[in-house]
């Protein structure tokens, strides 16, 4: 259960990419996910889908081309968008726990998944999306686990829903967002509190670093 407001945010571009549909399925998923449990980013996501709307109501329609204008005036027709989500009430016995925006893609609790054990511990379950390319996971690691050294060859989007995990910029805890690339290089640490699950979204195996973890990247896969 979510006990405290999450510390790490996706960046304003990226709530921006959101609110506008520019993003992917599986980055929306993640930033969804997210809002599920940040009530700030949702007040966020709100303002930016405002100031969309003002932006739209003050356009001249003459300078609106007639494919954008026939869209604008079918979305006139749209059901009104449900208000923002309040934050999750206390989840009782028996619930899967799961945020909304995650529950559809999952079917089952975090326990009753089909996990797939890979090397060093880690255990993943595959979600489907439309997106062909990028490879959208739940990863799961035993408390106290210590990753191996290593660095993204493209990015990855990760968003922590049980337990925690430190690297060297900070502690991060259900409900935070993290993006990465291949500027950093880092080694998560599992808290010794509980096991930790994450939502990630990649477009390129990881790439050890460390002098043992290298001899794996020939057999890493996305």
């Amino acid at each position: 259960m979510l006990t405290e407001m999450p510390s790490h945010h996706p960046e304003e571009a990226r709530l921006v990419d959101y609110t506008t549909g520019a993003l992917h399925e599986p980055g929306s998923l993640v930033i969804a996910t997210h809002l599920a449990l940040c009530p700030s980013c949702r007040q966020a996501v709100a303002e930016l889908e405002a100031v969309g709307g003002a932006v739209l109501d003050a356009m001249p329609l003459t300078s609106v081309s007639d494919g954008a204008l026939d869209d604008i005036l079918a979305r006139l027709d749209e059901p009104e968008p449900a208000p923002c989500a309040p934050p999750l009430p206390p989840v009782p016995a028996g619930d899967t726990g799961i945020p909304r925006p995650l529950r559809d893609y999952l079917g089952a609790g975090y326990q009753q998944l089909d996990w797939t054990r890979r090397l060093g511990g880690v255990e993943e379950f595959p979600i489907t999306t439309t997106v062909a390319g990028l490879n959208t996971r739940l990863i799961k690691l035993g408390a106290g686990r210590k990753l191996p050294v290593h660095t993204h060859r493209g990015y990855e989007m990760t968003l922590v829903l049980t337990g925690a995990f430190s690297d060297h910029t900070g502690r991060f805890e259900c409900g935070d967002f993290v993006e990465l690339d291949g500027s950093t290089e880092h080694q998560p640490v599992i808290w010794e509190e509980s096991e930790c699950i994450c939502l990630a979204v990649t477009d390129q195996p990881l790439r050890f670093t460390g002098p043992l973890g290298r001899l794996l990247n020939p057999f890493l896969k996305q």
